[in-house]
């Protein structure tokens, strides 16, 4: 009897994909001031995403010719598309914070003027 081994192969596109998730990661984050350590995380995004696309050539090279196109292709266009929708939003949400801030401080001054001629 021989004890048949299962071939072990390694998948550089499966890789690719959770290089690719963990490198959108840090950039969501990296849009946000608030965020302490946002920053840093702006550091991360950028050589996990281009191993996440090398990756998908290295997948592309090994007889994983769909896969690793799909990674290919979504290694360049995830990042850019969560990048402009985070920015955007965080660009909102900023806006809309100084709006409602500014009508809270209009509401409160017209309130202290009214409050003063409203007799007791």
């Amino acid at each position: 009897m021989s004890d048949a081994k299962p071939e072990s192969k390694a998948n550089p596109v499966l890789a690719g994909w959770i290089i690719l998730v963990l490198g959108l990661i840090p950039l969501c984050f990296s849009t946000f001031d608030e965020i302490p350590g946002a920053k840093f995380a702006g550091l991360l995004y950028g050589p996990l995403l281009f191993i996440a696309f090398f990756l998908a050539v290295t997948g592309l090279f090994s007889k994983r010719l769909v896969s690793g196109l799909i990674l290919l292709l979504a290694s360049l266009i995830f990042p850019a598309v969560f990048w402009l929708f985070f920015d955007v939003a965080v660009d909102l949400s900023v806006d809309l914070r100084e709006s409602i801030t500014n009508q809270i401080e209009q509401q409160d001054a017209s309130f202290e003027t009214k409050q003063g001629t409203v007799p007791d």
